[in-house]
């Protein structure tokens, strides 16, 4: 829940604050707000330290060059770097090492004990997801860069928080039908 506010209450106050006082003023306003937010989560979840830090200094960035030229677009492609990076890991995983969703399957298994997530079959369904996880988010960053470019920030809401369960449900679902 902590990690859901943090990803989503500066954006949207960026937007509130954007509409009535400008862009200046809605950037410092979600910077000010993402480096409480981030203060707070690396107190309860000094694991997270790594990502909270390279989320910040990304916003942080993007918001300054923003300022600096009076445009918005290069804070609201924060989200896109941010699926790149994460499509770059995935696909790491993926093609290099254990794919993430199968490396996730003792921390699933923890959580419910008496599922059964290592068969093969669950472990082939993983495998395509992760895979289908890095398509989805680099299509993702796309869609978000290109809605970031146009002047409606309400566009840009609804494309950074709307679009991505959209297209991984169905991505996941696509790729359950495909293998039942």
């Amino acid at each position: 829940m902590d990690l859901v506010l943090m990803v989503v209450v500066p954006p949207v106050l960026y937007v509130v604050i954007d509409r009535f006082w400008g862009m200046k003023a809605g950037i410092i306003a979600s910077l000010v707000m993402a480096s409480i937010l981030a203060s707070y989560m690396v107190i309860i979840s000094p694991e997270m330290i790594e990502m909270i830090m390279t989320e910040m200094l990304l916003i942080l960035g993007l918001g300054i060059v923003s300022i600096k030229l009076k445009d918005s677009r290069y804070f609201k492609y924060q989200p896109a770097i941010i699926d790149l990076i994460m499509a770059s890991i995935c696909a790491y995983y993926q093609w290099f090492a254990t794919p993430i969703m199968v490396k996730m399957i003792p921390l699933v298994q923890n959580l419910k004990p008496n599922a059964d997530f290592s068969s093969p079959w669950m472990i082939s369904f993983l495998t395509k997801v992760s895979e289908n996880v890095i398509y989805t988010l680099v299509l993702h960053a796309v869609l978000v860069a290109w809605i970031a470019s146009r002047p409606n920030n309400m566009h840009w809401l609804i494309a950074r928080f709307a679009i991505i369960p959209m297209l991984l449900i169905t991505s996941i679902v696509t790729q359950w039908m495909l293998n039942s």
